[in-house]
């Protein structure tokens, strides 16, 4: 089994490669647009976040309207932060009422925008957005949008345990005797005999 290791775990990690960049292919080769909502209490007001980010290679959207609505109380500082290198539009988010909205006009591969809004509302936000001049998909942040940001960390460190785990293997074998095979113990058995309180060394029965 010990000669079958570095074999098997090199089949192993060839396996994740491959889930890994095709995972990746399915994610950066769609027109894919990631967003992520949280919200924060500060107060007796609620910060609804939403980070929108094009997680694609080569695809650019244009025109994408976001529209973030808490019932129940008006929205109010609206805001659009560019996260760099992603440039500032000229578009001015807008509050109204229950409802925030904001236009993106340009969203670049690898871009990010963070939309801020603020509510003094504690109900569940809900969120739309529409990019009705093109064919977007639209998906929550998960496992494939991770591994599409982080192609690169992911594929270095399953290469350093790779190599590091074969390094180990090597060491242990280098240490091994040779062949594998190691001595068999000996066992050296020591008999100690001493003649009867009552006899004396004349008195011992004698061979006939």
């Amino acid at each position: 089994m010990g000669d079958k290791q570095p074999y098997i775990v090199t089949v192993i990690v060839g396996v994740l490669t491959w889930l890994v960049t095709h995972i990746v292919a399915s994610v950066v080769e769609a027109p894919t647009l990631e967003y992520s909502m949280r919200t924060a209490s500060q107060g007796q007001v609620q910060v609804v976040t939403l980070d929108l980010s094009n997680v694609t290679r080569a695809k650019r959207f244009d025109g994408i309207s976001v529209m973030i609505t808490v019932p129940g109380g008006p929205m109010e500082r609206a805001r659009i932060q560019p996260v760099e290198p992603a440039a500032e539009g000229d578009n001015a988010p807008d509050a109204a009422g229950q409802t925030a909205s904001f236009t993106i006009p340009h969203l670049l591969p690898g871009e990010t925008y963070r939309l801020t809004a603020e509510s003094r509302s504690s109900a569940t936000p809900a969120l739309r957005i529409d990019a009705s001049s093109q064919a977007i998909r639209i998906v929550e942040a998960n496992l494939e949008t991770f591994c599409a940001r982080h192609e690169l960390s992911i594929l270095i460190a399953m290469f350093v345990l790779w190599a590091t785990f074969l390094a180990v293997i090597a060491y242990r074998m280098r240490k091994s005797p040779v062949g594998g095979q190691q001595e068999e113990p000996k066992i050296y058995l020591q008999m100690n005999i001493r003649p009867h309180r009552g006899m004396s060394r004349y008195d011992r029965p004698r061979k006939s």
